[in-house]
């Protein structure tokens, strides 16, 4: 708004892009610049992290954890720690932990693109492609129901597209097959939201719609399911593709 009332306070994070020019113009607005983390703020932030769900890194002198994780080259952002954090407590084999954290990449865009394809295999490459395609190109997010129609429509279509190509002689068989509904089962859609659920932020209260929670994994997002054409249009997750499924869904 052009005027704030008294006492009413916006706190805004962005990076320094020209976006914050306006801003800058205004004679209400400060402007305070967030640092690299030190190495205390890193130890002190990934012991914390990792205390909500009963995990901590050595610090032994023959095996320091800690400092495999903090001397990253993208340790020195939030945003780094908390996502290897979210990769390390879901790591399940703790004599194994060491060697994960050395096969750790050193930046955050490398880091996404690992985590989607630790997700890939976990739950398959088209579920989370699909998935990920979506929410990357929905203006205003996705609902539950949303993402259940969209995953299931494009399990459909690539289903028909398979029979159909089996059965290039039978105009039965492929008729057939394109009347056929797939329906996720429940169990499968919670243990993929549950799944990226660290990966997404609530885009709209009232509607209830998820949303990728930073810039930087949408961009990941887009060279890992978009930076292959021919990869993505296999997999029926080419950009044009994943927009005619979202026009098809909403209109």
């Amino acid at each position: 708004p052009k005027s704030v009332p008294a006492g009413v306070f916006f706190m805004l994070s962005s990076r320094d892009t020209p976006r914050l020019a306006p801003l800058r113009g205004r004679k209400d607005y400060s402007e305070l610049a967030v640092t690299p983390l030190n190495a205390y703020d890193k130890g002190l932030m990934v012991q914390t992290m990792l205390a909500r769900y009963r995990k901590r890194l050595d610090t032994d002198a023959f095996n320091n954890q800690l400092t495999l994780l903090t001397s990253k080259r993208d340790a020195v952002t939030p945003l780094y720690l908390r996502v290897a954090c979210e990769e390390l407590r879901v790591h399940g084999v703790f004599e194994a932990l060491t060697d994960r954290l050395k096969a750790l990449p050193h930046t955050v865009a490398d880091l996404f693109a690992q985590v989607l394809q630790r997700l890939e295999r976990d739950h398959g490459q088209p579920l989370i492609r699909h998935l990920f395609a979506a929410l990357a190109c929905a203006r205003q997010g996705l609902r539950e129901e949303d993402v259940k129609t969209i995953l299931e429509a494009n399990a459909a279509a690539a289903n028909n597209s398979t029979t159909t190509s089996n059965n290039t002689t039978s105009t039965t068989a492929t008729t057939t097959s394109s009347n056929t509904k797939l329906v996720l089962p429940p169990f499968v859609l919670a243990c993929v939201l549950r799944a990226v659920q660290p990966l997404v932020v609530e885009a709209n209260h009232t509607l209830g719609t998820m949303q990728l929670f930073h810039e930087e994994l949408t961009g990941a997002v887009v060279a890992h399911c978009f930076g292959d054409q021919k990869a993505a249009e296999t997999l029926r997750c080419a950009p044009v593709q994943v927009h005619n499924g979202l026009a098809t869904h909403f209109l």
